[in-house]
């Protein structure tokens, strides 16, 4: 007699396992806001210590080639662009709640992020011929003009657009008309709530004591730097939390539904659906 359908769905084990996989996604999220909070409170002590440098170093000509060069050593080193990119986007946010001017953030940040995007041609060769010895003189030249084409896409995408934003500022005044337009336009909105749901839950009970209790031990300069390491490092495990929960998403099965969820003309919205997929 054939089993009645949808019992399965309700085996306790493979609810509970079902069950594991939400928890590991939701906790992998709860890490990657949390971590973005602590890398822009370390941000803020770091350029209240070395606020001249670091006003140096971004306001100098060199600035977007040193931004570039950064993005691209901090992807290579963590194999990671999503980390990068994220640790940019909060770090510049903690230095300009910290005094330095929007206008020299984003700057400094876009070309930070153009790096990061070019790093991930390095990886890509770095996998590659890591792969040389176990696979087979076919396999590898087959494998390599799909490498090479993605590379010199990055490579060529990134010269144009770099180029654009050391001339003219092109992607700077996007963003910071961006910025002005939609974030700018609804200050009176927002100040009407004293207080957000990441204060509540992340900010004042893990951010803040954390940060005191680290700089009481070691003094704000390093205290600063260390944390930093801390929460990026979290960064880069949360996403890799977040990628092994999506994982088993799929190995449970589930691949239909989060698809169905995509499709739909209100759940598969391109914002939440951006939001949701990037990490």
């Amino acid at each position: 007699m054939s089993e009645p359908k949808g019992r399965g769905d309700r085996d306790p084990s493979l609810l509970k396992g079902r069950l594991l996989i939400i928890g590991m996604v939701i906790l992998g999220v709860f890490l990657f806001i949390t971590s973005l909070e602590g890398v822009k409170a370390s941000f803020k002590l770091i350029f209240a210590e070395w606020q001249r440098g670091i006003l140096a170093m971004v306001s100098a000509q060199t600035a977007p080639v040193t931004g570039l060069a950064i993005g691209i050593l901090g992807t290579s080193l963590v194999q990671s662009s999503s980390a990068v990119v994220a640790a940019t986007m909060v770090s510049m946010s903690g230095m300009v709640a910290a005094g330095l001017p929007l206008v020299s953030a984003i700057r400094f940040g876009v070309p930070i992020v153009l790096g990061a995007n070019l790093g991930t041609t390095i990886t890509n060769t770095i996998v590659v011929f890591g792969l040389r010895r176990g696979i087979t003189d076919e396999e590898f030249r087959s494998t390599i003009p799909g490498v090479i084409v993605d590379d010199v896409y990055e490579v060529l995408t990134i010269t144009i657009f770099f180029a654009l934003e050391i001339t003219m500022g092109l992607l700077s005044r996007i963003v910071l008309g961006d910025f002005y337009d939609r974030v700018l336009g609804f200050q009176g909105l927002f100040s009407a709530f004293e207080r957000s749901i990441i204060d509540i839950l992340i900010k004042e009970p893990i951010i803040n004591p954390t940060t005191h209790l680290i700089t009481r031990l070691l003094g704000q300069r390093i205290g600063g730097v260390l944390l930093f390491i801390i929460w990026f490092l979290l960064i880069v495990a949360a996403l890799s939390l977040i990628e092994k929960g999506l994982d088993k998403v799929v190995e449970a099965g589930w691949e239909d539904k989060v698809t169905a969820a995509f499709q739909n003309p209100v759940r598969g919205s391109p914002s939440p659906g951006s939001s949701a997929a990037a990490p």
